[in-house]
């Protein structure tokens, strides 16, 4: 499967999955376009560990003292995902998340929506790319961030979004 096949299964059968998990505010098409653009930024859906070093798992590239820790004991979040834990049979610690992510695509979309949800901005729209590379940056904490990166990433995203309507 390609990148760009892996993508789109993704966002047709991952994300909706993930989605119908948690609390309906929480889905638009701005945040499944934030959350591909997030993983073409990350992983370009092509690593689930990090390379070369894998701090950080999954198709978002969670570091298990980051966003996942952040998301288990967000105030906002930590109601939403424990029980998803609880549901999915995953024990709600950092370790154990951090580990099923890069297995798991519909836990680390969970913790993707959730870890943008975070943010108290509103999701960009497809001509706010700007906006959201503040968002991601604000939320991901890239150690090193690739800004020439991010409008492909979101277009990418929104191209896919697009061709689904």
């Amino acid at each position: 499967m390609s990148a760009e096949e892996l993508a789109w299964h993704i966002y047709t059968e991952t994300i909706p999955g993930a989605m119908s998990l948690l609390p309906s505010k929480m889905d638009s098409p701005q945040a499944r376009a934030m959350m591909l653009a997030i993983a073409f930024q990350e992983s370009d859906f092509k690593h689930r560990f990090q390379v070369p070093v894998a701090h950080a798992h999954g198709l978002w590239q969670f570091e298990k003292e980051g966003g996942v820790k952040e998301v288990l004991s967000h105030p906002v979040t930590m109601p939403v995902v424990l029980p998803i834990c609880d549901l999915l049979l995953y024990a709600p610690t950092s370790i154990a998340v951090w580990n099923a992510i890069p297995y798991d695509n519909e836990l680390a979309a969970i913790f993707a929506r959730c870890l943008l949800y975070i943010d108290p901005r509103t999701m960009p729209f497809h001509d706010q790319p700007e906006k959201g590379w503040l968002i991601y940056k604000a939320r991901w904490r890239p150690g090193k961030p690739h800004p020439e990166k991010w409008p492909s990433s979101f277009e990418q995203a929104w191209d896919i979004v697009n061709a689904d309507r």
